[in-house]
């Protein structure tokens, strides 16, 4: 963990490592009796009610999806979205393929519904100091 400054008092003030997501996420679905895809879909219910919430009349919206489960909870995002008859440009941080398990399930469910998938031209140079 990392402890960093946060501007928002509601905001946490901890990174984590991937790693340590993943262990959190593990627990989390232990602790609620549910498989790891329905974590997923709560957590992508979360983050699109908040959605929801912070912008209620919005009217499209931008995701940009990596290549792991946090891109799996962006397509569950997009499929609400879409069920919710918004319109969505969602973007792929490498190939849709590449996705494994979960993440390539929620991919499927996102293009069932009549997502549509970009595939991010965008590279990203990131420098720690």
């Amino acid at each position: 963990m990392i402890p960093i400054p946060s501007s928002h008092p509601s905001l946490p003030e901890t990174l984590y490592t991937s790693e340590q997501v993943r262990e959190g996420e593990v627990l989390a679905a232990l602790a609620c009796h549910i498989d790891m895809y329905s974590l997923m879909l709560r957590a992508g219910q979360a983050v699109f009610d908040e959605l929801l919430h912070r912008y209620p009349n919005v009217k499209h919206i931008l995701i940009c999806c990596g290549k792991g489960n946090n891109g799996g909870d962006g397509y569950v995002v997009g499929k609400l979205a879409l069920e919710h008859n918004l319109a969505v440009t969602l973007w792929q941080v490498g190939s849709p393929q590449q996705l494994k398990g979960d993440a390539a399930t929620a991919r499927d469910a996102f293009v069932e519904a009549g997502g549509f998938i970009s595939l991010s031209k965008i590279r990203f140079r990131v420098r720690w100091m």
